[in-house]
């Protein structure tokens, strides 16, 4: 490996480093923040395989670790049961991906996107862009759903599926807002 691709890499580290720090301490504030705790997990328990470039696609949970008010999964995203007030964080975990792209990681309510988080990478390695976290507002009916989109070119690319690499969780913060 040539000095300025080792000096790049280890850029892209501290960098990636940065981001996680970032993102884990807007995670721990909102578990600080918000009484209660978590209401709901879910994850792949495999790879979701070839994920089409430019397209946003919705992440197809199948395994929930925790439910806390017996929710399920509706369509691969969380039934809300109760309106209300709810975070939401998303992370997703790509695999082997090519020498240049860009990963977004989004949250939706229903259709309507509510976070969009974006990572780049440019080593051809796997990458966890940061998390979408969010604050939303919802109604009973409502579901949130996690999704990706990357734009890599013509790749197919595959996330992994595993209870530490793609997952979502779900707290209920309140009632709404009047």
């Amino acid at each position: 490996m040539k000095k300025q691709d080792f000096a790049q890499e280890n850029a892209l580290r501290e960098h990636l480093k940065r981001d996680w720090r970032f993102a884990h301490g807007i995670w721990t504030g909102v578990k600080s923040a918000v009484w209660g705790q978590p209401i709901f997990r879910c994850y792949l328990t495999s790879n979701q395989d070839n994920i089409t470039d430019s397209t946003v696609t919705t992440i197809q949970f199948d395994t929930i670790s925790f439910d806390r008010v017996g929710a399920g999964l509706s369509g691969y995203g969380y039934p809300v049961s109760r309106p209300g007030i709810y975070y939401a964080m998303l992370s997703v975990f790509w695999k082997t991906l090519p020498t240049d792209g860009r990963f977004k990681t989004l949250i939706y309510l229903n259709s309507t996107l509510q976070a969009n988080t974006q990572g780049h990478s440019s080593t051809a390695n796997n990458f966890c862009p940061p998390p979408a976290i969010d604050f939303i507002e919802a109604d009973e009916g409502d579901i949130i759903y996690g999704k990706v989109q990357h734009l890599c070119g013509t790749n197919d690319l595959d996330i992994v599926g595993t209870s530490t690499g793609t997952r979502m969780v779900i707290g209920f913060v309140g009632d709404k807002v009047s």
